[in-house]
C-alpha cells in the first residue's frame, strides 16, 4: 500500500505544479495586457487551495480517513446494505517509511529568505509577514490571527494563542496546548514590526497582518497573491507556504539551538514530534564538531577543578 500511494502522490504533484504553472502564466498575460486578473486570480487561488488539502493529507491524515471508512462500511454491512466490508482490505500506512521529510530543496538560506522579503510587493506591506513566517516558524493560521496585543515590541517577541481558520474566517484557539507558545524573532523583525504598525489597516479585531480593509485576512489570497508572485519574483523554486516552518527549523537546527527549544518554537505537541520531522538534521549538526566541543568541555571542567584545588590549599607560613 504505502509505495503505490507515494507513487500516486508524487504524480498529482507533478500534474498540480502543471496547472500552478498555467494558472501563473495567465496571471502573468492578464497583468502585461492591463485586462481583469479576477478570473486568473480565482483559478490560481482554487488550485492553490487544493495543493494545501493534498499536502496536508500525511500519514495519520490518512489512517485516520481508512479508521472511518473501516467503521462507515461495518455499518453498511450490518444493515446489510453491502455483502462485506472492503475498507478492511485497505493495509493502513507504517509510520516512519514516508520519504517526503522536508528536504534541502524545499528549505531557503538566509540569503534566499532575504531574497524573497525584498521581492515581497510593498503596497501592502507583507514583507514583515514573511520574516515572520521565516524566522519565527508560524503557522498560516497562526499568522493571520496574530494580534497587537499578542506581540511585545519591547522584548522582541509574540505571544500565539489563536488562529485564523481558513474556511471560516473566525478565530479560534490552536488545536494543541502546547501550540500557545511565545515566539523570539531577530531584532530586524521587530524593527519592521514597529514600522508596519503605524502604517497598518485598523480594524475592530487590531489584526496584525489584516487585509485592506482591516479585516481578516483569506489565507489563499495571501498564498495567490502575496508569496507566489514574491517568489516568481525573486526567481526562487516553487515552496510552500508551511515550509517556512521548516526553513525556521532549519536555521535554529544550524545556529546550534537544542531539540526541545526548536520544539517550543514551532508549537509542536511534544519533542517526539520535533525528532521524528528534523532528526536527519540533527544527525547532520551532530557529526562534526562533537569530538572537539567534548574535549574543549572536558579541559574547561578540569581547568575549574585544578584553580579551586590551589586555591584551597593553605598558604605556607
Amino acid at each position: 500500500m504505502t509505495a503505490p500511494y507515494y507513487a500516486i502522490r508524487g504524480r498529482q504533484r507533478a500534474i498540480t505544479a502543471a496547472a500552478l504553472a498555467r494558472a501563473e502564466r495567465r496571471l502573468a498575460k492578464a497583468q502585461a495586457k492591463n485586462a481583469d486578473t479576477a478570473p486568473a486570480e480565482r483559478k490560481l487561488a482554487e488550485i492553490l487551495e487544493r495543493v494545501a488539502v493534498s499536502e496536508s493529507a500525511g500519514i495519520r491524515s490518512v489512517n485516520a480517513a481508512i479508521r472511518s471508512l473501516r467503521t462507515l462500511f461495518k455499518f453498511a454491512q450490518s444493515r446489510g446494505y453491502v455483502s462485506q466490508n472492503v475498507a478492511t482490505f485497505v493495509h493502513k500506512l507504517k509510520p516512519g517509511k514516508a520519504p517526503d521529510k522536508p528536504m534541502e530543496a524545499a528549505v531557503l538560506t538566509p540569503v534566499e529568505i532575504t531574497a524573497l522579503i525584498a521581492a515581497t510587493a510593498p503596497a501592502p506591506d507583507w514583507r514583515p509577514a514573511i520574516a515572520v513566517l521565516a524566522y519565527g516558524g508560524l503557522r498560516i493560521g497562526e499568522l493571520l490571527g496574530l494580534t497587537w496585543g499578542d506581540i511585545e515590541l519591547n522584548r522582541g517577541r509574540l505571544l500565539v494563542r489563536r488562529q485564523l481558520c481558513g474556511d471560516t474566517g473566525v478565530l479560534r484557539e490552536p488545536k494543541t496546548a502546547r501550540s500557545q507558545r511565545f515566539v523570539e524573532l531577530p531584532s530586524a523583525t521587530i524593527s519592521a514590526l514597529k514600522a508596519w504598525k503605524l502604517k497598518c489597516p485598523k480594524g475592530e479585531l487590531e489584526l496584525v497582518f489584516p487585509n485592506t480593509e482591516g479585516g481578516p485576512a483569506n489565507h489563499y489570497n495571501f498564498r495567490g497573491r502575496v508569496f507566489v508572485p514574491a517568489l516568481r519574483r525573486a526567481g526562487l523554486r516553487r515552496v510552500r507556504v508551511h515550509d517556512m516552518r521548516h526553513t525556521c527549523a532549519s536555521l535554529l537546527i544550524a545556529a546550534g539551538c537544542d531539540i526541545a527549544a526548536v520544539s517550543r518554537q514551532l508549537g509542536h505537541a511534544n519533542v517526539a514530534t520535533t525528532l521524528a520531522v528534523y532528526s536527519h538534521w540533527f544527525t547532520k549538526r551532530s557529526e562534526t564538531g562533537l569530538g572537539a566541543r567534548l574535549e574543549a568541555f572536558v579541559a574547561q571542567e578540569n581547568g575549574a577543578v585544578t584553580s579551586s584545588g590551589n586555591s584551597a590549599q593553605p598558604q605556607a607560613a
